[in-house]
């Protein structure tokens, strides 16, 4: 084997192990972003659970207990669940209020969820005075749910607005 063949036998070397590295930095990738979806859907799937949840209950502890409601101010004063109320016997939506629980998902991790929920004046913007809107806000955090491109953790946030309609 003489001097040429032997640079063009080191150079395909070096190039065959180029190619290999590369393929192989890819595919880490590949299986990261995979990873991360399957992470981020499973948070998004958490959370629109606990939407549905709270979606399912009445909007305010005087209707369910039957009281007439002429105006807003005649909603409960608090936005919590009433003395006695633990989750899951909610039977509103603001019980949900400052509700917060840790699921654990074989293979996924740990996620923590919280809710927090708001009145809205009907301009869209936060109120402590009541009104007919209720914002709920769920959020799903994760130490599973960092993002592979900024090496940050992620948070989910899912908003909803509830509101009731009284015709006079």
């Amino acid at each position: 084997m003489n001097t040429g063949q032997m640079m063009i036998g080191i150079a395909a070397l070096g190039l065959v192990t180029f190619t290999v590295l590369n393929f192989n930095r890819g595919s880490i990738n590949t299986q990261d972003a995979l990873i991360y979806n399957k992470e981020f859907i499973l948070a998004t799937t958490i959370a629109q659970s606990v939407l549905d949840e709270v979606s399912g209950k009445a909007f305010d502890e005087e209707i369910v207990e039957g009281n007439d409601i002429f105006s807003a101010s005649d909603f409960s004063n608090k936005l919590e669940a009433d003395p006695g109320e633990v989750y899951p016997n909610f039977d509103d939506v603001d019980d949900f209020n400052n509700y917060t629980r840790t699921d654990s998902i074989p293979q996924m991790g740990v996620f923590d969820i919280s809710v927090s929920v708001d009145w809205m004046s009907d301009g869209l913007v936060k109120t402590i005075s009541k009104t007919y809107n209720k914002n709920v806000t769920i959020r799903v955090t994760s130490p599973a749910l960092t993002n592979f491109f900024t090496e940050k953790q992620d948070t989910i946030v899912l908003t909803s607005l509830f509101s009731q309609w009284i015709l006079l």
